[in-house]
């Protein structure tokens, strides 16, 4: 995929469209995999502060338009994440939350 892109609309107006490198798209899952091993005995509220300064960050240098298909793939990638690490957390838990309830 190119990174900028030169075309025109339907006004005829021309216009850069610019896109998000894989690379820095890459070493942001990265970061964010480190974080989230090596934080698992940590509570959600203090996973959620260490992982929210990055998040925005990252959103915020990449707030552009053309960039909806990293935003999708990224958010997709932190739930995934984020249910790998409630999974891990609270293994035990649910074999007692069952047996309480039935």
């Amino acid at each position: 995929m190119k990174h900028q892109i030169i075309y025109s609309n339907h006004i005829g107006n021309r216009a850069i469209a610019l896109y998000v490198n894989n690379i820095k798209v890459n070493d942001l899952i990265k970061t964010l995999k480190q974080i989230f091993q090596k934080s698992t005995n940590l509570n959600s509220y203090n996973l959620i502060t260490k992982i929210n300064f990055i998040i925005r960050g990252w959103v915020l240098y990449f707030n552009m338009n053309n960039c909806s298909y990293y935003r999708n793939l990224v958010k997709n990638l932190i739930f995934k994440m984020i249910c790998k690490w409630a999974h891990k957390k609270h293994t035990g838990e649910e074999k007692k939350s069952r047996n309480i309830i039935f």
